[in-house]
């Protein structure tokens, strides 16, 4: 009765540490999440998108708390408050628009409102998010997120410590080969790390940045049997 009672509780307690392996999570951010969710998730820690109407109006993708229409799926997010860095530029373009009746007369305007948005959405300090599974379903795989250097602090360390940093502090989201984290060449990518959901986190170079990419590759995507149904 004891050994059984004994091998009841091995059993239960094998049962409960078992790992229940996840997605690739960075930043609270995971493919295991919509864009509105890693919209609203980004802009809880600062990081505050835009995307463009009709008149390449730049309109904040998120406004009293919820995800806004348009093609946020599509966007970059900057820690730096963008509308009010901006808004003697915004200000002109309205007055423009309404002393024309139309922006399409108000090209210099424009212009002087993106230039000013190219310095607030500036390197290396941007999110960029790319989610082509929005609009296609033909190259999910691509949909990516991109954070530069200075979102994680990492623009003074090389590729290879950013590598290793990641793969310390994901390993149990990673496939691993006897023991190591695997690191290969993907996309045309040097420095990869797979996720056991089938995601990838890529470390790549960008005009002389390093920046880490998290992408959905394989995530939610059927895995393929070799059962006759």
């Amino acid at each position: 009765m004891r050994f059984l009672t004994f091998l009841t509780i091995l059993i239960c307690s094998l049962s409960f540490s078992v790992k229940s392996y996840s997605q690739i999570e960075i930043f609270d951010v995971s493919f295991g999440m919509n864009h509105e969710e890693i919209l609203l998730e980004l802009n809880k820690k600062g990081y505050h998108g835009f995307y463009q109407d009709d008149f390449e109006i730049p309109t904040p993708c998120i406004q009293n708390g919820r995800v806004v229409l348009g093609e946020c799926f599509q966007t970059l997010l900057s820690p730096q408050p963008w509308e009010d860095i901006c808004n003697s530029q915004l200000k002109s373009m309205d007055e423009c628009s309404l002393r024309t009746g139309s922006k399409d007369h108000c090209s210099v305007e424009l212009d002087q409102m993106f230039q000013c948005l190219g310095e607030v959405f500036s390197p290396p300090s941007q999110v960029f998010m790319w989610l082509e599974s929005e609009v296609s379903n033909t190259s999910p795989k691509y949909d990516y997120i991109n954070f530069e250097c200075e979102v994680f602090d990492g623009c003074s360390y090389t590729t290879k410590e950013i590598v290793r940093f990641l793969s310390d502090n994901l390993r149990d989201q990673l496939v691993q080969a006897s023991g190591s984290v695997v690191v290969e060449e993907w996309e045309g990518l040097d420095y990869c790390l797979s996720g056991l959901k089938g995601d990838k986190i890529c470390v790549e170079q960008s005009g002389g940045y390093n920046e880490i990419g998290l992408y959905r590759d394989q995530y939610g995507r059927p895995s393929m049997t070799l059962s006759l149904n």
